[in-house]
């Protein structure tokens, strides 16, 4: 093998690579994902780190609910099932409102 040469192994990829991967369409579906991610990247990027949190922290509590709601729906359907369940302690909304009032005093803070 000479200098310059590459190994047949390193076009492997291309012989095993479906054939719908190199149409036209393809590679605009793949530009317009790109496309997609960098506006996400940018909006995050824009994004004060306290927004992120509390946007994150809003989806958590909002999937916690639902699956909270499905946990007392499977268990009142299977009559004989354990009393009790889901989650003890103090309500979300007051959380919310001092996630809340936390991020708008690091706002004015960073002002």
């Amino acid at each position: 093998m000479q200098v310059g040469d590459i190994p047949q192994k390193e076009y492997d990829y291309l012989l095993s690579m479906p054939i719908f991967n190199l149409t036209e369409e393809k590679v605009e579906e793949l530009q317009r994902l790109l496309k997609e991610k960098k506006q996400e990247y940018d909006k995050l990027l824009n994004m004060h780190i306290f927004e992120i949190w509390s946007k994150d922290l809003d989806a958590f509590l909002e999937a916690l609910d639902k699956h909270e709601e499905q946990e007392e729906r499977d268990r009142l359907s299977h009559k004989g099932g354990t009393a009790g369940g889901g989650r003890k302690g103090a309500k979300k909304a007051p959380a919310r409102k001092a996630v809340k009032d936390e991020n708008s005093s690091a706002k004015k803070n960073k002002a």
